[in-house]
């Protein structure tokens, strides 16, 4: 059973299987009671000098409310958690302020609990802490978390109590205005939570345990002695009110179940938040049910729109909601790795819009609070690329690259050249870095087939530092997969792949920070050196793919070449220490999970525990990992992996699975196992959501290879979130993101889910070595996706045409290149780059680059930008930024002799290239001019 680092009201659901949450959990139905709706219309226009504050990981982060939304997010972190900075404190729970426009605030602080014992921080406004508030608890983990002033002053906080169905003694606690004595007005609340209070000073609480909403009425006591009406004692012998007017505000309905968060709305209604059913509730002062804020189709974790915890409340109207991204099943449940603040802005007709992610990737989000103020303007953004194809909707497509143009584009001069001593298959990733100078460089990271990674200066081409990666003995393609750039734990990391590990480096020195191994580790158990179990004959574990990072966890897939001494699979890494967090097993759909306790730096779905060097007992012990481990040569993942922050999904495609009706075979078959050779999507918790192929018995190799694209499009009038991926067989699919389609119903699991996709598109018949084998590019401006195809079974003679231009909401052939002879009609291995007004494919025989017109498929430009020697093509996609355009060269293949054309090809020197727009920064004048 999971325990979160963190108390939460949402554990009172462990060990409460007996309760019986149907009937609360019905469709949600908003109960109109005579209260108006809030409206923006009586609130003033969306203002400047706000910052949004979120306690999350022990720590104190801001926002600033005028960045959110803009692409540059201002945001720093007020208090540090004390683990990180000796000088920093650990802070939880509710923020409020002092009404004396000090800018001081109070939030719960437990730093080195239990002693000294937790309480209420008092802080400065720069974050510094001036006291602390201290009570009398039942509990011996106490957790203050709500808090509250009144309009006289008077402090008010709860305290959660015992956390979990049973024993009720959260507390409600009232602090006098000189804050040096308190007295409790409630001692038996189930799992206390947040506290507000209105304009006529009454208190609310929430309270998840005992599912209702409390309120607390004036008059209070004046007093913590019996003259001021404090004269009762509870069982700490602390000072509790003789009496108080409390009444219960709000009770479970309309699926709202355990009350978290609590804030008023500019109306003097009451916002609330189901931290379990992931509802947010407006109610009147009544307490009648107005309408529902977020009302989400699901009703247990995980939610899409996540679970509410804390609220907030702009000067604009907007609510801002903490999101504890629960995970689990009941009555297990947790906060998950990727906690978020949310908003949820209104139309001009007061209607709340769908919620926006402002942040996400945090630890335990709990807490917000607004209040006036504006962080420094954020330097200038620094254009980037920082994994491959851009970003993890992975559209291959910069809509800021204004330089590169169809009227420049045969203006291209060379602005450097890296030199390689083999081929440069990756694409390039470009970031800025604070080096340790203190400087901030634009670097560009890659991989070589030479053995190293390396990081060049962005304007210069020349070289910062390299890293020497260890090889595969057994990999076709030991360094095709991109780089990622990261910032894990306050350190820039760029992430990596090379033969059968992924590795996590300092982006601005190359010192490693972790390695991953997605096999045994290629060395002899005896003597420590390669190649072990490695080998064209034995291990072919690589990772090809890109990693991508989604909180502190990096996901990416390893697959074996097809060969049947072993199997593929697809990989979950903690990113700040490089161990396994899970591991789903294409082939039979089980997700293997470690132990809190364990550390598993060597993984893969075949090998014995021995080999892999994990505990005797570890596939019988931990959970999904029983599964089926014989090698049979399926599971294999090339692709990269495109993530919808929304719906928590990651997509990939999956590879060739030989089958075969022969049982003396290692082959499944006759039919594939269900996730292999097709279009899969998985929760970055690791629990399959769907998956789909086009074809259930494949003989001739016509599987996915391509990273899946990610976009909107447009159906029937309607905006549909959709998946996008070409396969070998030469078409292009698209389909909706949860599965089913819109139109037709159809969904993945059906009896025939061929019509799940809204659209297919074949452009050329495909092949072993064909179709679109390499991701797309997407221009969501101009209705467009634009792929190049692969030859499909003879490299010298190409399907063509072999670039395309589909209309993105039909997949309509917009254009098709005329290009019929060489090198103009060459096909690519690569993915296809774009800017607007302008295509850029790669090549298969020769290492020259073709630039066409996206309106019309024109060639502007094809030159061999290769080096001379170089006889095959261009595999690297291009990242264009500032009117540079930066790209690798070369295509090969290793096999067990060495010998053979692709290893020449392989082995062949290369080069990193950079091409420039005369007149864009840092490019030279061409002679001449």
């Amino acid at each position: 059973m999971f325990v979160p680092r963190k108390a939460s009201p949402v554990q009172i659901l462990r060990g409460a299987a007996h309760a019986t949450f149907a009937p609360l959990l019905s469709a949600l139905a908003v109960v109109a009671a005579g209260a108006a709706p809030f409206s923006v219309t009586a609130q003033a226009e969306p203002g400047t000098g706000e910052l949004l504050y979120s306690t999350e990981g022990n720590r104190l982060r801001r926002y600033d409310v005028e960045t959110i939304g803009t692409g540059s997010l201002a945001e720093d972190i007020l208090v540090e958690r004390a683990s990180v900075d000796p000088e920093g404190r650990d802070i939880n729970g509710e923020i409020c302020f002092f009404p004396d426009a000090s800018g001081r605030f109070v939030a719960g602080e437990d730093t080195g609990q239990p002693n000294p014992p937790a309480g209420w921080g008092i802080f400065a406004a720069d974050g510094t802490q001036l006291d602390k508030l201290t009570a009398t608890y039942f509990e011996s983990g106490a957790e203050p978390f709500g808090c509250e002033f009144g309009p006289d002053g008077t402090l008010f906080t709860s305290e959660v109590g015992f956390q979990g169905f049973g024993t009720a003694n959260g507390q409600l606690i009232m602090w006098f205005p000189e804050l040096d004595s308190f007295c409790k007005l409630a001692t038996d609340l189930g799992t206390a939570g947040a506290v507000a209070v209105d304009d006529a000073g009454r208190v609310y609480v929430t309270q998840s345990a005992g599912l209702t909403i409390e309120r607390f009425s004036p008059p209070f006591p004046t007093s913590d002695d019996a003259a001021g009406g404090c004269g009762g004692v509870d069982a700490t012998g602390a000072p509790v009110a003789d009496s108080v007017q409390r009444e219960t505000f709000a009770t479970p309905g309309d699926g709202m179940l355990t009350f978290s968060g609590l804030a008023l709305a500019p109306n003097g209604n009451l916002y609330a938040s189901s931290v379990l059913t992931g509802r947010i509730a407006e109610y009147d002062v009544d307490g009648n049910l107005v309408r529902l804020l977020l009302a989400p189709e699901q009703d247990t974790p995980p939610i899409l729109t996540g679970h509410p915890q804390g609220l907030a409340v702009g000067a604009d109207g907007t609510v801002y909601y903490a999101d504890l991204d629960l995970v689990g099943t009941l009555p297990s449940v947790g906060p998950g790795p990727d906690g978020r603040v949310w908003r949820i802005r209104f139309d001009k007709n007061g209607e709340p819009q769908a919620p926006e992610v402002v942040r996400d990737g945090l630890s335990f989000p709990d807490g917000l609070a607004i209040a006036p103020g504006n962080l420094e303007t954020p330097d200038p953004v620094i254009p980037d690329w920082p994994t491959l194809a851009g970003g993890p909707a992975r559209q291959f497509f910069n809509p800021a690259q204004s330089l590169l143009t169809p009227e420049s584009a045969a203006t291209l001069v060379e602005k450097w050249r890296f030199r390689t001593n083999a081929v440069v298959t990756a694409s390039p990733t470009i970031a800025p870095v604070l080096m340790p100078d203190l400087s901030v460089l634009r670097l560009v990271f890659t991989v070589s087939w030479d053995g190293y990674f390396y990081a060049l200066n962005f304007n210069t081409g020349a070289e910062i530092w390299r890293f020497a990666w260890e090889d595969q003995p057994g990999a076709s393609f030991p360094a095709a997969g991109s780089a990622t750039v990261a910032d894990i734990n306050g350190e820039r990391l760029v992430l990596f792949a090379a033969g059968q590990i992924v590795y996590g480096l300092s982006a601005a020195t190359g010192e490693e920070r972790w390695r991953f191994t997605a096999g045994t580790g290629c060395r002899d158990a005896q003597t420590g050196e390669p190649p072990g179990l490695c080998g064209f004959s034995g291990e072919r574990n690589q990772v090809e793919s890109t990693p991508i990072v989604v909180g502190n966890t990096a996901y990416f897939g390893m697959d074996v070449n097809d060969v049947a001494t072993g199997k593929g699979g697809f990989y979950a890494v903690d990113a700040t220490e490089g161990t396994l967090a899970w591991y789903f097993d294409v082939e039979t759909g089980a997700t293997c999970r470690p132990d809190p306790s364990d550390e598993v730096r060597r993984f893969d779905g075949y090998h014995s525990a021995q080999e892999l060097g994990l505990p005797a007992d570890f596939f019988t012990t931990r959970s999904g990992c029983g599964h089926d481990r014989a090698p049979t040569g399926c599971g294999n993942v090339w692709s990269s992996a495109a993530h919808d922050p929304v719906r928590r999904l990651l997509y990939f495609g999956t590879s060739n699975c030989d089958t075969d009706d022969d049982p003396q075979t290692p082959a499944p078959g006759p039919l594939m196992p269900p996730y292999d050779e097709a279009l899969v999507a998985i929760g970055t918790d690791g629990v399959p959501a769907w998956r789909w192929r086009p074809r259930e018995v494949d003989p001739d190799d016509l599987a996915f290879g391509a990273v899946p694209n990610l976009f909107t499009i447009d159906v029937q009038g309607s905006q549909v979130d959709v998946v996008g991926i070409g396969g070998k067989d030469g078409t292009y699919y698209t389909l909706d993101r949860d599965g089913i389609n819109e139109v037709t119903g159809v969904a993945w699991d059906d009896a025939d889910p061929l019509a799940l996709p809204y659209w297919t598109t074949q452009v050329v018949p495909g092949g072993k070595i064909g179709g679109i084998i390499a991701t797309a590019s997407v221009d969501e401006a101009q209705r467009r996706i634009y792929a190049s195809t692969a030859p499909g079974f003879e490299v010298t003679a190409p399907q063509r045409p072999t670039v395309h231009a589909l209309d993105m909401d039909n997949g309509a052939i917009y254009w098709q290149s005329t290009e019929t002879g060489f090198p103009g009609g060459d096909a690519s291995y690569g993915p296809t780059s774009a800017v607007p007004g302008v295509v850029i494919v790669g090549s298969v025989i020769t290492p020259h680059l073709r630039l066409f017109d996206a309106d019309n498929g024109t060639l502007l430009y094809d030159k061999v930008i290769g080096e001379p020697e170089t006889l095959s093509g261009i595999a690297s996609g291009a990242a264009v930024i500032d009117g540079t355009l930066v790209i690798g060269a070369g295509i090969g293949a290793r096999s067990g002799g060495g010998s053979s054309p692709g290893d020449f090809a392989a082995n062949t020197p290369s080069a990193i290239i950079a091409l420039c727009v005369p007149g864009a920064p840092e490019c030279p004048v061409p002679p001449g001019c």
